[in-house]
C-alpha cells in the first residue's frame, strides 16, 4: 500500500478542469437552501444531489440517473478520476502544497476510519490497513474552499475544517 501511496502522490495529476468555474457557480445557486436527507432538488439539498445537479446542467445531462451510491460512484469513477496525492489523502498530509492541487469543480469525499465496519463494500480506501468509508461529498471552490449540503443546515461555502474528516478521496472531470 505504501509503493502505491508513493505512485500516486507523484503521478502526473489528470488535466485542469476546464468546467470546473461553471460547475462551483451553479452549486452556489443553491447556497442557503436547505439540506434534507431525501432531498427534493431544488427546494431541498443533500450532499449528493448538490454535486449532481451542477453536473447535470454544466454537461446538458438532464435525465442523467446518476448512481446514488457515493462509494459506487467513487469506484465506477462516474463524476471523474481520481487525482493523484488527492486520493486519498490523509487529513494530517493536507498541508498547503497539497490544498493548492484542489480546483474548482472537484469533488471531494470525506472519508472516515472505521465508518465501512460491517459494510465491506463501503470501503472507499484502506491505508495502512485501516479502512475508510465516505460519509459526506463537496465540490471544491479551490483550495480548501468548499461548496456542500451540510447535514442539519444549509448549502454553505464553507473551509475543509468545517466537516469532520479523516481523509479526502477527491475525483476530476476534465471532459
Amino acid at each position: 500500500m505504501l509503493l502505491l501511496s508513493l505512485a500516486l502522490a507523484f503521478a502526473e495529476p489528470p488535466a485542469e478542469n476546464p468546467h470546473g468555474p461553471a460547475l462551483v457557480a451553479e452549486a452556489e445557486r443553491y447556497l442557503g437552501i436547505p439540506y434534507a436527507f431525501a432531498s427534493e432538488p431544488p427546494r431541498t439539498m443533500n450532499c449528493l444531489n448538490l454535486v449532481y445537479e451542477p453536473y447535470r446542467t454544466v454537461f446538458r445531462e438532464k435525465g442523467v440517473a446518476y448512481e446514488v451510491d457515493p462509494i459506487a460512484m467513487i469506484h465506477d469513477r462516474h463524476l471523474g478520476e481520481p487525482v493523484p496525492g488527492l486520493s486519498p489523502v490523509l487529513r494530517a498530509d493536507l498541508d498547503a502544497a497539497t490544498l493548492a492541487r484542489l480546483q474548482p469543480g472537484d469533488l471531494v469525499y470525506f472519508l472516515v476510519e472505521g465508518y465501512d465496519e460491517g459494510c465491506p463494500r463501503c470501503r472507499v480506501t484502506t491505508i495502512d490497513g485501516k479502512g475508510y468509508g465516505g460519509w459526506h461529498t463537496a465540490m471544491s471552490a479551490g483550495g480548501a474552499a468548499i461548496v456542500h449540503a451540510k447535514p442539519g443546515g444549509v448549502v454553505s461555502r464553507d473551509t475543509l475544517d468545517a466537516v469532520a474528516f479523516d481523509a479526502l478521496w477527491v475525483s476530476r472531470r476534465v471532459r
